[in-house]
């Protein structure tokens, strides 16, 4: 990010553009027809548009980490919580990943738990599962 900022930081807040998510993937969702969104193409390291035709009749699940964010949280009809150890989940990364302990640690971990201080997704969720 050539930021000034913490690792962790930049991960919770310049990771994702939250506004342009809201406006372009949350709002739209039950409004539209249609969704165009960007997509990551990791081997060009560039983003592609991408348009995503919605059913008339669907169910649309949305997983991923920091969901509850104040920007988004509204949005949902049926929030679930997977309430999984850090641990137990880094135990599940590949083996080369694991070798770098590090950046979970500055930039994962750190960002999961200022997410979990200042949101409490567990506390707002409908349904809690403990995995």
């Amino acid at each position: 990010y050539n930021t000034n900022f913490e690792e962790w930081y930049e991960y919770y807040h310049l990771q994702w553009d939250a506004e342009l998510l809201k406006h372009n993937l949350f709002k739209e969702l039950k409004v539209s027809k249609e969704l165009h969104l960007k997509n990551y193409d990791y081997n060009s390291d560039t983003q592609k548009l991408q348009v995503v035709t919605i059913p008339d009749t669907c169910f649309i699940i949305i997983e991923g980490v920091f969901l509850q964010r104040r920007e988004w949280r509204r949005f949902y009809d049926y929030m679930i919580y997977l309430d999984c150890p850090k641990i137990k989940r880094f135990k599940r990364e590949s083996d080369e990943t694991q070798k770098n302990i590090e950046k979970f640690e500055k930039r994962y971990w750190r960002a999961e738990d200022y997410y979990m201080e200042i949101v409490s997704p567990k506390e707002q969720a409908d349904l809690v599962i403990q995995n």
